[in-house]
């Protein structure tokens, strides 16, 4: 071949230019006319049943709990599942309006704010010390099971008489396991995801298979979990937060702006608190966790 830096060049052209039709597409799927009247929930393509289910199989207590909150505001819901990456390039876009339950980080309150979405959780303990329940972690003895790289660990630093056990990947089946095995003594973990560990394998409690749920041995209090929500969102029209404290650090409970009370982001924030006051969120919760 006479000029094969001519022809790398070729290829490297067709496929950036590939791959700028395909954000183009993207983009314009997410902001035709027809979706004025949508609001759209953007999710990763894996799934985390029972709230979603994977790329192709939308179901689950998010759209049952979002697309009421969208209706209650004339609006109708549309999923869209990308890879996380390009859910949240999107959402500092405005192209995609929330992200269903994420984490605050102070980087992304660029372009998020975090509101309640009203489903409620908080971490409890799963452990093999079946005769007594522990109601705190810190007077705790045995072994904490740790996923590597895990922030469970922390827990571990206020706790003197309990070790850690490093475990690499642990996902609850695994983390079960290993607690009837005997290869560690405690396991932290979301309590809704502990509530639908023990609905999907048809399991009364946790006694059944030898173990106990502590569920206020780590945190004593429920909190809502948290949407995040594009400033960028031609739903979101911003204002100066009132109660934000630049003294403060950042975090859901100090955010910098909040959305104008003219705006769809803080009407769905409206509909959101008032299906948890009623007791509706809680009764999507009850049939799909428990």
């Amino acid at each position: 071949m006479k000029h094969p830096t001519r022809w790398v060049f070729i290829l490297s052209f067709l496929l950036s230019l590939q791959a700028s039709l395909s954000y183009s597409q993207e983009k314009t799927s997410h902001t035709s006319p027809d979706n004025k009247s949508t609001i759209i929930l953007g999710y990763k393509e894996g799934s985390k049943p029972p709230y979603i289910g994977n790329k192709n199989d939308n179901s689950g207590a998010y759209r049952e709990l979002f697309s009421k909150a969208a209706e209650m505001i004339g609006l109708s819901l549309e999923i869209v599942r990308l890879p996380k990456k390009r859910v949240y390039h999107h959402l500092k876009e405005g192209d995609i309006d929330f992200y269903p339950s994420s984490g605050f980080s102070e980087k992304r309150s660029q372009f998020l704010y975090w509101l309640d979405n009203g489903f409620l959780s908080k971490q409890a303990l799963v452990s093999d010390i079946t005769d007594f329940e522990i109601k705190d972690f810190e007077k705790a003895k045995g072994t904490l099971l740790v996923p590597l790289g895990g922030s469970s660990a922390e827990y571990a630093k206020g706790a003197p008489q309990v070790s850690i056990q490093k475990m690499g990947k642990l996902p609850i089946d695994k983390a079960i396991q290993a607690l009837k095995l005997g290869r560690g003594n405690f396991y932290v973990y979301d309590i809704d995801i502990l509530d639908y560990y023990l609905k999907r394998n048809r399991i009364k409690q946790f006694s059944d298979i030898g173990l106990r749920l502590h569920p206020n041995a780590i945190e004593k209090e429920y909190s809502s979990l948290k949407a995040a929500f594009s400033i960028n969102s031609k739903h979101f029209k911003q204002q100066q937060n009132s109660r934000f404290d630049k003294n403060s650090a950042l975090g859901f409970n100090n955010q910098k702006t909040s959305p104008h009370k003219g705006s769809v982001a803080y009407q769905f924030q409206q509909a959101l608190k008032h299906l948890q006051e009623s007791g509706y969120t809680q009764t999507v919760y009850q049939k799909y966790f428990k």
